[in-house]
């Protein structure tokens, strides 16, 4: 909006923290994901890429765009259970992914597709990519892709030799870890072609496992992995504790 000659940009307020610093804190603490919640976050996040990478003009043309920049840094989840895919900063639209000047590369190195680390043409399949590797580090614990320099990040990336899961953590289901190697194709064409794919499939894997699960779960193990910053704000969800 405008209000005399300044403009602004009203943003949503997220009351939780990004899966960085949620991935940080349980680090910190000697902690691993549960698994259920650690599906249930980033396939949440794939719904949110899904209605991304679907959008339309207002001619019902589709716009083809592309997040390039999904990480944990981007994906925030609240103290009620919501999970935000945010900062489409860098998101470029389909018809000017092509006039995009080759060789640069925006993002984060180390959540790159290996086209978008080569300084390709990308498409949706790329961020399909990006959230795999996040999924991946979520159930580990460990970024999956991080050399000694910016250098050999990008060539491990582009060359996406990726260990499954259980070779890091082995009680992560097989069945998880399959769908977890299917979105780290190196090939853009033997990945899930929508993110709306990768979400059913998570979405399946969760409720098979945990048929009761609901966001009332995310909701409290955020509550108690930050129950002491919660408590020095006074704060517990949205609502302020009575002073």
């Amino acid at each position: 909006g405008k209000i005399g000659d300044d403009y602004f940009i009203a943003m949503e307020l997220i009351n939780g923290k990004d899966l960085h610093r949620i991935l940080r804190k349980l680090k910190y603490k000697n902690q691993q994901m549960p698994v259920d919640i650690a599906v249930y976050m980033i396939s949440e996040a794939c719904k949110g890429l899904d209605y991304a990478h679907k959008k339309k003009d207002p001619q019902g043309k589709p716009l083809g765009l592309v997040h390039r920049d999904v990480s944990p840094q981007n994906i925030l989840t609240s103290f009620e259970g919501e999970v935000k895919v945010v900062d489409f900063g860098i998101a470029k639209a389909g018809v000017k992914n092509r006039d995009t000047t080759g060789g640069v590369l925006k993002g984060k190195i180390s959540y790159m597709s290996p086209e978008q680390a080569s300084g390709d043409f990308i498409d949706n399949r790329s961020d399909i990519f990006a959230i795999g590797a996040v999924l991946h580090e979520t159930l580990t614990g460990e970024q999956l892709f991080q050399g000694e320099n910016d250098y050999y990040t990008l060539e491990a990336v582009r060359a996406a030799r990726v260990k499954p899961p259980t070779v890091f953590r082995p009680e992560v289901p097989i069945e998880l870890s399959k769908i977890v190697l299917k979105a780290l194709a190196q090939e853009p064409d033997d990945r899930y072609q929508e993110a709306g794919q990768f979400h059913l499939d998570l979405t399946r894997f969760l409720y098979s496992r945990a048929p009761g699960f609901s966001s009332t779960r995310l909701a409290e193990f955020m509550k108690d992995l930050f129950s002491r910053e919660l408590e020095k704000t006074g704060v517990t969800g949205t609502a302020k504790k009575a002073e």
